[in-house]
């Protein structure tokens, strides 16, 4: 089940309503079967929503261990932290590098991953945003 366009349009309107973090688990975008389905990525909706949602705080998760490829067990992936204040995200890279780390295979995987998708997806997952 793919979220539409306009269901996630929802979601951000109500947590930006109810003043609630958005943790979006992005990790099976791949995994889209239906023809008339397709995969938004919450940062893309809430960038084209404009003000005031588009600097609302948002956590988007991507992760190498849950492709269509049975790449269980690599042990790769990433948070995407946007709009938090600088010393907000300090303090969650320090957590995050002293607490997890995949290991050889699963960096080097997750290298290959991203690269291997082409310039939308890096468009729609690392967008630089004043």
């Amino acid at each position: 089940s793919v979220l539409t366009y306009e269901n996630i349009q929802e979601i951000i309107k109500f947590a930006f309503e109810e003043k609630l973090l958005i943790i979006a688990d992005e990790v099976y975008q791949d995994n889209v079967y239906a023809s008339d389905m397709q995969f938004h990525s919450f940062k893309k909706v809430l960038m084209e929503m404009g003000e005031p949602y588009k600097k609302m705080e948002l956590v988007s998760l991507m992760s190498a261990s849950k492709g269509y490829m049975g790449e269980s067990g690599v042990r790769g992936g990433y948070a995407e932290i946007v709009n938090f204040c600088p010393d907000v995200k300090k303090m969650l890279f320090k957590f995050a590098s002293a607490t997890s780390c995949p290991n050889v295979l699963g960096q080097v995987s997750s290298l290959k991953l991203y690269f291997q998708h082409d310039d939308a997806f890096r468009l729609a997952f690392f967008l630089e945003t004043a």
